[in-house]
């Protein structure tokens, strides 16, 4: 129950804010990505590797920054962070080893969240209404197949995806969660995206989830070598913004990529 209320609650808000100038939706997006760094280092720091996050804060909202407006380029800013970041080893206390990977979770935390979820706010500045129907056929397909591989695993499941990653992730979620996704690509494809056939719905669908569940793999790696359930409590019946976040990441760039497919 609590996760539907969430979902209730937190829904119109981000209808409300796709449909208003893409600066608002820039604005969720920045938010979003405090929150996850902060748990990011939070989860790092349970395993003994500790970055500031101020910094990551810093590179990430200037990179999805970048990617807003489009006299500033974002591989200006990646390149800054790739030149500047592996630094932080030299100021690090020892033993080395600790200085090198905390720095390297650092890098990885900046590359992974700043830049993927950059490509989410690409999504949104395609076109101004085609923009926002991208952005919520994109949430639709990804979020339908989340919910899907939750209640069949949950229901149905009886064999590990991949214990030694997540535990209570199952075959049979997996593929309910890969067909909830393509249903519902073949379906909102013609309500969201003019031109676009139940077909090419159903395919996007498809590499959505894929990614998606990849993304939310290697969140559940992540939780599990720090030996927590979820990332925080910020979202009752969801966990933290990680676990909302996680399915997203890596599904952003492939959809931007089939959106250059399906609008050459």
């Amino acid at each position: 129950m609590k996760r539907i209320l969430t979902a209730l609650v937190f829904l119109p808000i981000f209808y409300l804010v796709v449909l208003l100038p893409p600066f608002a939706y820039f604005l969720l997006l920045a938010g979003t990505l405090i929150l996850a760094v902060r748990e990011v280092s939070v989860l790092a720091g349970k395993s003994g590797y500790r970055f500031p996050p101020l910094i990551a804060d810093l590179f990430c909202l200037a990179i999805l920054y970048a990617f807003l407006v489009p006299w500033l380029q974002p591989v200006w800013i990646i390149a800054a962070a790739l030149l500047l970041l592996p630094l932080m080893i030299l100021t690090k206390p020892p033993p080395l080893a600790r200085a090198v990977l905390s720095t390297g979770i650092l890098l990885l935390t900046v590359m992974v969240l700043g830049v993927l979820i950059g490509f989410q706010m690409q999504i949104r500045l395609l076109e101004e209404q085609l923009g926002q129907h991208l952005v919520f056929f994109f949430f639709l397909v990804v979020w339908t197949g989340d919910t899907a591989a939750f209640y069949v695993g949950s229901s149905l499941g009886k064999h590990p995806l991949l214990p030694g990653i997540s535990p209570k992730k199952t075959i049979e979620g997996s593929i309910g969660g890969i067909l909830a996704s393509m249903a519902a690509g073949a379906l909102a494809a013609g309500f969201f995206l003019q031109g676009v056939s139940p077909f090419q719905g159903l395919l996007v669908g498809f590499l959505l989830n894929l990614f998606g569940q990849a993304g939310d793999l290697l969140e559940s790696s992540l939780k599990r070598v720090s030996g927590v359930k979820d990332s925080a409590g910020l979202l009752p019946g969801h966990g933290g913004i990680l676990d909302r976040l996680d399915s997203l990441v890596l599904a952003g760039p492939v959809f931007y990529l089939c959106c250059h497919y399906l609008y050459p």
